[in-house]
């Protein structure tokens, strides 16, 4: 009995140890657990901020994508009126257009001529019509001809 004394004694010295430690290791958890605790809730704030400026910027994106869009239609819509009314233009002074409602282009030397003072006698001519084409000699030129 004398010797479990002190045994008992080395053993309740052990289980204090141990539970020392056991009670540094719970209290290093702890600490460490709340430290991680307070990072993840840092991060997660900063993550909710960027989600919310993403969402603000994709609402911006969106509103941008719709007005270029209308403002395309519009450009395509005027650049389409534009185009008509040039066409109209092209159409009036197009050579073919002009012959097609009875006149004729006569040409000297592969050269246009818009003026009868121009011609001379026996000047060798070509006269492009509607449906094709002529050559011919000139037996007058300069005056009315009925």
């Amino acid at each position: 009995p004398a010797l479990a004394m002190p045994r008992t004694l080395l053993i309740e010295g052990r289980l204090a140890a141990q539970a020392a430690q056991a009670a540094r290791l719970d209290h290093a958890v702890r600490r460490l657990t709340a430290d991680r605790r307070r990072r993840l809730e840092v991060q997660t704030a900063r993550l909710r901020a960027c989600a919310q400026l993403a969402e603000g910027r994709r609402h911006r994106l969106d509103a941008l994508a719709s007005r270029l869009t209308r403002a395309g239609a519009r450009l395509t819509a005027r650049d389409q009126g534009r185009l008509a009314v040039l066409t109209r233009a092209l159409e009036a002074v197009n050579p073919n257009a002009v012959l097609s409602r009875g006149y004729a282009v006569i040409r000297r030397d592969g050269e246009a001529v818009s003026s009868a003072a121009a011609l001379r006698p026996d000047d060798l001519i070509d006269i492009r019509m509607r449906d094709g084409g002529a050559r011919a000699r000139v037996l007058d030129a300069g005056k009315e001809i009925r």
